[in-house]
């Protein structure tokens, strides 16, 4: 008889899980990281001319932008989140270094005039090149994006490494001028054409 029990105990066993759904259970998803969140604190010269003071937490960076400029239309390129989280503490700053200053904390190249503002992604290069032609590709670097940096990575008697940094989208524009500082023709061409 306990034989006989055990042999139930083991095919009731078998039964229940053989009942046993073996489909997978959705999980619980993990929370989403939250977003970076940008942090922009400065002040202006007590003398100077500003006429922003600003204190925000967790705004948009789309809203920072318009607190300076209500205005303007904000246009940024792709991959640009112009909805990403933005803390602001700033006092008597001028509109235009508090863009400049806002650009910088979010990584971006923004550029603007009285109507539209527009944010790009920051791209670096460099480039060497004849010590004599370094004047000159300043000029042209200038002339295509007067927002573009350049600074000397590495110098020598007869040659000079520059890097550019500047919007993503002039980089291309730069590239072509700086390839043509070899022909004295094109040279001449670019110049013209600015």
């Amino acid at each position: 008889m306990p034989l006989k029990r055990l042999a139930l105990i083991i095919a009731m066993g078998t039964l229940v899980a053989g009942c046993q759904t073996t489909e997978s259970q959705p999980s619980i998803a993990e929370p989403a990281a939250p977003a970076p969140q940008m942090h922009l604190q400065f002040q202006g010269s007590p003398t100077g001319s500003g006429d922003i003071s600003h204190v925000a937490k967790d705004v948009s960076l789309r809203k920072a932008i318009k607190h300076a400029f209500p205005d303007a239309t904000i246009v940024g390129d792709p991959g640009v989140d112009l909805d990403s989280p933005v803390s602001v503490w700033v006092e008597n700053v001028s509109p235009v270094h508090y863009l400049d200053q806002l650009g910088r904390a979010a990584g971006l190249s923004i550029t603007h005039d009285d109507e539209v503002i527009h944010l790009s992604t920051v791209a670096r290069w460099n480039f060497t090149l004849p010590r004599r032609h370094e004047a000159t590709a300043r000029v042209l670097v200038e002339r295509i994006d007067i927002e573009a940096a350049i600074t000397v990575v590495e110098s020598s008697e007869d040659f000079i490494t520059l890097l550019v940094t500047g919007p993503a989208w002039a980089v291309p524009s730069i590239k072509a001028a700086i390839h043509q500082l070899g022909d004295q023709t094109a040279l001449d061409d670019v110049f013209a054409g600015q």
